[in-house]
């Protein structure tokens, strides 16, 4: 137990170790080891304040505080630290988890003869100064976990502004992706084609300006009749005979004297060819004047043979 005093503490040491150790301000004044065969019995009272035997009683004269009994033996730097910390510390709220009986669950307890309670003040004042210092430090402490809080929101904004930028940022990625992909697509099927460009040293087409009109005409003049031709061989007979009873006037049956046609049976191959192999390419040719010298070049620059030359 320690109990501590306007002028000192008086400290007793465990049963366990069977050693009293007496302290005064927290220093060491004597030890006592009593008889063996002496223990604790339960079921009895505990007096505080008289000192009763079989003879007499002794009432205790004088001032009492802060009587506590622990259920460990305090060492000694524990009881001179409570020393120095004085009789007004709450020292002993760090030896909390210890303490069986409280000085303030035996103030409740019943009293006999005179005693009377004393005011404290200085305790007070400082208790109340300790407490507006842990006021201070918990809103301290409060404020900064506000600020804290502020600022771990304002990073997750930005982190969720960043995710949906970087979410923008991917999806034009993908689009900008698939629209390369979709010209890498036609640019392949581009190199695996070849034009017959030998079709504009007729007069349809020579020395003229290429129009929108001239790129409908070679992309749509053989839809429907196409597959018709499957079968048949192109001879220079029955390009004559197709281009004087062919109703469609501007339909170009020169077209077909081209290698890839001319002299060959017709195919469905050449059908396929016949109508799709402008696509892409003739709008590409609209506000050119087709001379002969801009038709061989383009025969030049699109023969295969001519690759790394």
């Amino acid at each position: 137990a320690v109990v501590s005093t306007q002028s000192g503490h008086y400290g007793r040491g465990s049963y366990s170790s069977r050693t009293h150790r007496y302290y005064v301000n927290g220093v060491l004044l004597g030890s006592q080891t009593p008889p063996s065969g002496r223990r604790f019995y339960t079921g009895g009272a505990a007096v505080v304040g008289k000192w009763v035997t079989t003879s007499s009683n002794h009432d205790f004269a004088g001032q009492m505080a802060y009587l506590n009994v622990y259920n460990k033996e305090l060492s000694s730097s524990e009881v001179a630290s409570m020393a120095r910390a004085g009789l007004c510390s709450i020292a002993v709220d760090q030896h909390e988890t210890y303490r069986v009986f409280k000085w303030e669950d035996i103030l409740k307890k019943t009293r006999t003869g005179s005693i009377v309670d004393y005011y404290i003040g200085e305790c007070v004042e400082e208790l109340v100064e300790v407490m507006g210092g842990r006021v201070e430090e918990a809103e301290r402490r409060q404020n900064s976990t506000a600020a804290e809080l502020s600022l771990a929101l304002a990073e997750k904004e930005d982190l969720s502004t960043r995710l949906n930028r970087t979410q923008i940022d991917k999806e034009d990625l993908s689009t900008r992706l698939n629209s390369t992909q979709i010209e890498l697509e036609e640019l392949l099927a581009n190199l695996n084609r070849t034009w017959d460009w030998d079709v504009f040293l007729t007069d349809q087409f020579l020395n003229e300006t290429f129009t929108s009109e001239h790129s409908l005409l070679l992309r749509s003049s053989w839809d429907g009749i196409a597959d018709k031709l499957v079968g048949i061989r192109i001879t220079e007979e029955f390009l004559t005979l197709s281009a004087h009873i062919d109703k469609k006037e501007d339909r170009p049956w020169t077209m077909l004297y081209s290698d890839n046609y001319f002299n060959e049976v017709f195919t469905k191959e050449k059908a396929a060819r016949l109508t799709s192999i402008w696509d892409g390419i003739s709008e590409k040719l609209v506000g050119i004047t087709l001379t002969k010298e801009i038709i061989e070049l383009l025969n030049h620059v699109t023969d295969k043979t001519n690759c790394g030359k």
